[in-house]
């Protein structure tokens, strides 16, 4: 079953400490509305082939500036772009992002 929820897409940006260390935090860049799969079954185990504890595939419309190290939050859910996203029959309108969880 599908569900469309709303997504924060994030990048991760790196400042300095005031002791010099560097500190990573993330950047909210867009927010868009996703239609959620969860993997099951065949599905779970050919996406565990391509990116370890993928557990769910999420489409949005087309976008140039998602890479895998982004990562999105869901309903205060945060999940990592596991594998480069597939725009979908290159036809340029919808993207397939396969997401893990952070834990």
């Amino acid at each position: 079953m599908n569900k469309n929820v709303s997504a924060e897409l994030q990048a991760p940006t790196v400042t300095r400490s005031a002791t010099g260390s560097e500190v990573k935090a993330w950047a909210t860049y867009a927010t868009v509305m996703a239609s959620v799969k969860t993997l099951r079954g065949q599905s779970y185990y050919a996406a565990e082939q391509t990116a370890n504890e993928t557990a769910i595939e999420v489409y949005i419309w087309y976008r140039t500036d998602i890479q895998p190290g982004h990562r999105v939050v869901m309903r205060g859910d945060v999940f990592e772009v596991a594998t480069p996203p597939e725009n979908l029959n290159l036809e340029n309108r919808e993207m397939l992002l396969r997401l893990r969880r952070v834990v």
